[in-house]
């Protein structure tokens, strides 16, 4: 569980996909209004579906920021249609350590913002 945190930490402090691109396909802001975190997410994505590039700007908690960072890192290069079939228990598996049902929320806010960025029906 050490390692675990450790990433967690690491993400959260040096984030590989921060910052917004240039030039994007995809985009959508969310917030969670009981604590005030926000991710706001860049996708490019191909005419394939194919989850081209990835950027995101946000603040808020470590865990909500750096889920964001280890999410964007998971799908890209991947299709749009796996990005949809994810969930809950994918992003806890991203994180490898125990998360409260209060911190669920935390850990859900990327994959709102990326799933609610990219229509569903594109690549498959």
């Amino acid at each position: 569980m050490q390692d675990a945190q450790q990433t967690i930490l690491d993400h959260y402090q040096h984030p590989s996909h921060k910052g917004e691109l240039a030039e994007f396909t995809h985009h959508a802001k969310v917030e969670n209004p009981l604590c005030g975190d926000q991710v706001e997410v860049f996708l490019r994505v191909s005419v394939d579906g194919i989850v081209e590039e990835v950027g995101f700007v946000g603040r808020g908690c470590v865990i909500s920021q750096a889920t964001t960072d280890m999410l964007l890192a998971d799908v890209l290069y991947k299709p749009l249609h796996e990005v949809h079939q994810r969930n809950l228990e994918s992003q806890l598996a991203l994180l490898d350590v125990p998360i409260g049902v209060t911190r669920q929320r935390c850990v859900l806010l990327s994959l709102r913002a990326v799933q609610s960025a990219t229509p569903p029906d594109i690549g498959e």
